[in-house]
């Protein structure tokens, strides 16, 4: 009879047992499974308290059981709750901060459409100045052939002068003058003016780069490497070469009327001397007017030069 009331009697514990591992299986919270936990307890004493005939050893075993259990299960219940609220809180945050790197992603999206296009607007403008550029250099290297085509093939020589050197010549000037572009690294400007002529030069060359005389047209005498010379006209005026200070200088050869000119002041000087010295009066007319006269002329007259120039003869008949 005890045996089949201690089979019976542990029955009813393990029962106990079943359900409590139930409730904590079901990851019920810590303080629901510790409120279940007492409650069984509590029931389980109540239930045994009114049978008088259990033995108090089996008492004792079955509340040592229970207890056991119910600290185990409580145990087992905190930590996995405990576990829960850590996968809750470590899912929280893994939601949110995929919430701001979502955000975060949808702002460098926006930023990288926006670099993109600005990129893009860019480019484009790039291309288009490009394009300019490769027009007005297409054109500027059009007009620097022309220039220079110009240049080297115009009949007036032409140099740049800057601190004393010939920077730059035409065809012309070489022709002019005989040299080359290897002689023109050794000599200046002076060794092609001829000696009574330097002074000046040099004075015309420093008005003009000391912003004296802008511009600038005479006469002077130029040498070839054959120690020729010939007079040549100087049309210059001061500009800027690379940055710097600079004499443009147009001349042309006007040796052919230099000589004629001469000629005919010698001619004048022969004809002045001739109708001075006549023993006769000579003189120029126009409309009644003296134009010119010879001495013998103002002796007639009993006059001056100045007072008969542009009068006419009426004034000097013996009426008046």
């Amino acid at each position: 009879a005890t045996s089949d009331y201690i089979e019976s009697s542990t029955y009813f514990p393990g029962l106990l047992l079943i359900i409590f591992f139930c409730f904590t299986l079901l990851n019920l919270k810590f303080i629901w499974a510790s409120v279940t936990g007492l409650i069984i307890i509590f029931s389980y004493m109540i239930i045994a308290s009114e049978n008088p005939n259990i033995p108090s050893d089996l008492l004792s075993y079955h509340f040592f059981f229970v207890i056991t259990v119910q600290i185990f299960g409580m145990t087992t219940n905190y930590y996995l709750n405990r576990q829960g609220r850590t996968t809750y809180k470590f899912n929280m945050k893994l939601n949110f901060e995929k919430e701001d790197i979502e955000t975060y992603k949808e702002k460098l999206e926006n930023l990288v459409d926006e670099r993109t296009n600005d990129l893009m607007l860019l480019n484009l403008t790039l291309k288009e100045e490009v394009l300019e550029k490769e027009k007005i250099f297409n054109v500027l290297s059009e007009n620097e052939v022309k220039y220079r085509n110009l240049v080297e093939n115009s009949a007036e020589s032409m140099v740049v002068l800057q601190d004393s050197k010939l920077v730059f010549v035409n065809r012309s000037f070489l022709d002019f003058t005989g040299v080359t572009n290897a002689y023109l690294e050794n000599v200046t400007f002076l060794d092609f003016i001829h000696g009574e002529d330097k002074e000046k030069a040099i004075k015309k060359y420093s008005e003009r780069i000391n912003n004296e005389k802008m511009h600038d047209k005479y006469n002077l005498r130029l040498i070839n490497k054959f120690g020729m010379y010939r007079w040549v006209e100087i049309n210059a005026s001061r500009v800027i070469w690379e940055k710097k200070p600079a004499s443009l200088v147009f001349f042309r050869d006007v040796t052919d009327k230099k000589i004629i000119e001469d000629s005919l002041r010698e001619s004048e000087k022969k004809y002045r001397t001739f109708i001075e010295n006549a023993h006769d009066s000579i003189f120029l007319m126009n409309e009644r007017i003296f134009l010119d006269c010879n001495r013998r002329t103002l002796k007639m007259f009993a006059c001056e030069y100045d007072d008969i120039i542009g009068v006419s003869p009426v004034e000097f008949s013996p009426q008046n």
